[in-house]
């Protein structure tokens, strides 16, 4: 029975997708702009709208309160500690080259004692830049795919909220179970291919750096600081995609586990028949991030 309302509610659901190109500054009042520049500053890593719309969503969706779990002014602080958090990798990158340099002694090579220092560190600083503006590059997918995780986090605790207080109505969930799955799929698809594939990248760098160290018969105090150090800065980059997905996936099963207390409980004067159809439909939803 639900499903056939769904059914009627397509039509519904493409008028409010043809509203995403809409600029936000008409569909929102936002408390302050500053707020509404620093969410958009800290999650803007896509021209794509539909992911501008999700963004729009969970934003709507956030209560002013500071004490709640989707409160707006929580979500812009952990979107900035991101950005923060990033720029510190970038930057440890950078250190990392540089330990590079003294632990082997590049200064003392023949090649620099010959054509002088000043083509060392001019050498040297072009060097850091292309590992900056490559490592920028990483961190923008890895970033990219981070805080479309936090946002579906924030979406998905919403509507768990919402459906244990039982004030959202049963078809009006349903349809937001349906959102959260297509916006998964979105999360799912190119964007989480690239972020793979750096994965992929650092995993490679932590292993070559782990058994460089477990292999290292160089005694001098440096050399160990810099092998040491190495697979720590991509290890800890690789782990933070992974750790976001798993968070994404932990939430996600709590709406199987609140659909089938909804089911032996009831809720809200809703017929065994309706909450037996959501069940099913929550059921027969994959929700999943990959």
């Amino acid at each position: 029975m639900l499903e056939e309302q769904m059914s009627n509610d397509n039509d519904l659901e493409t008028n409010d997708i043809e509203t995403k190109d809409v600029p936000k500054e008409k569909i929102i009042n936002m408390s302050t702009s500053g707020e509404h520049q620093e969410l958009q500053h800290a999650s803007d890593m896509s021209g794509d709208s539909y992911t501008s719309a999700i963004r729009v969503d969970v934003f709507l969706q956030a209560t002013p309160l500071s004490n709640r779990a989707s409160s707006q002014h929580r979500m812009i602080k952990k979107l900035r500690l991101f950005q923060v958090l990033g720029a510190l990798w970038v930057f440890s990158t950078l250190i990392l080259q540089g330990m590079y340099e003294w632990a082997f002694d590049f200064p003392k090579l023949i090649f620099f004692q010959a054509t002088g220092k000043t083509v060392h560190w001019v050498l040297f600083c072009i060097e850091l830049l292309g590992i900056m503006v490559l490592n920028s590059v990483s961190l923008a997918v890895v970033a990219n795919y981070v805080t479309q995780c936090e946002m579906m986090l924030f979406y998905i605790r919403g509507l768990a909220l919402r459906l244990q207080e039982k004030s959202s109505d049963l078809r009006i969930a349903m349809k937001d179970v349906l959102s959260v799955r297509q916006n998964l799929s979105v999360l799912n698809g190119p964007m989480a291919r690239m972020t793979s594939l750096i994965c992929v990248i650092f995993c490679e760098l932590t292993i070559i750096g782990i058994s460089i160290l477990v292999l290292n018969k160089n005694d001098l105090p440096k050399i160990w600081l810099y092998r040491t150090f190495f697979p720590m800065v991509f290890f800890i980059m690789l782990c933070f995609p992974l750790f976001q997905a798993a968070r994404v996936n932990s939430v996600c099963s709590r709406i199987i586990k609140i659909a089938l207390e909804m089911r032996v409980f009831g809720y809200k004067g809703s017929s065994q028949l309706d909450l037996d159809s959501f069940m099913n439909f929550v059921s027969n939803t994959k929700l999943r991030v990959r």
